[in-house]
C-alpha cells in the first residue's frame, strides 16, 4: 500500500524530479513541495493531503492555482484519461460551485477553473467535492486541518 501511495504523490507532484533546492514542509496531515521551474526560475508549490484512501493536492504552476482529486486504491482504477467529470465543490456549509473536472490518469482528476475551490478549502474545517459522470456520483471529503498554513505557501507562489 506504501508503495502505491508513493506512486500516486508521484503523479500528484506532476512527474518533476526531485532537485536539490526542493523544499518540503509538513503542516498536520498536509505535505508542501516547493521546487523552481527549471526553465523560468518560478517557484512550483504542491499541497497535498491524503486522507481515508483519497488524496487533495492544490498546486500553484505559475499563474495557475489548480486542485487535483485522486483515489489512493491498489491496482487500476476506475478513470480513464480524458474522462470529463461534473464537479460540485462545497467547504463547509458555504456556497456551491460546480465546475468541470478532467481525467488525468486512471486515478487522478484535475478541476478546471478551481482556484475559488482553493480560497474556500484554505479557510475551511471540512470541504467535499462531489463528482459525477453519465449518472455515477461518488463524494470525496477532506478535513482541512492545518490546510489554511499548507495553501498560504501555495497562495504565496501564486498570489
Amino acid at each position: 500500500m506504501m508503495r502505491v501511495a508513493l506512486a500516486i504523490v508521484g503523479i500528484f507532484v506532476s512527474a518533476t524530479a526531485v532537485g536539490a533546492d526542493e523544499i518540503k514542509k509538513r503542516f498536520g496531515t498536509w505535505e508542501v513541495s516547493i521546487d523552481k521551474d527549471r526553465f523560468n526560475g518560478e517557484s512550483k508549490v504542491i499541497a497535498l493531503s491524503m486522507q481515508q484512501g483519497d488524496a487533495v493536492a492544490v498546486r500553484c504552476f505559475p499563474p495557475e492555482v489548480s486542485v487535483v482529486v485522486g483515489e489512493l486504491s491498489l491496482g487500476a482504477g476506475r478513470f480513464e484519461e480524458g474522462m470529463e467529470f461534473d464537479v460540485r465543490f462545497r467547504a463547509d456549509e458555504g456556497e456551491i460551485i460546480e465546475a468541470t473536472g478532467v481525467a488525468l490518469s486512471d486515478k487522478i482528476i484535475q478541476v478546471e477553473e478551481s482556484r475559488p475551490m482553493a480560497e474556500a478549502i484554505k479557510k475551511a474545517k471540512e470541504f467535499a467535492f462531489r463528482l459525477s459522470f453519465r449518472g455515477v456520483t461518488f463524494d470525496k471529503v477532506f478535513k482541512t486541518g492545518k490546510g489554511g498554513q499548507a495553501l498560504g505557501e501555495v497562495f504565496k507562489a501564486c498570489p
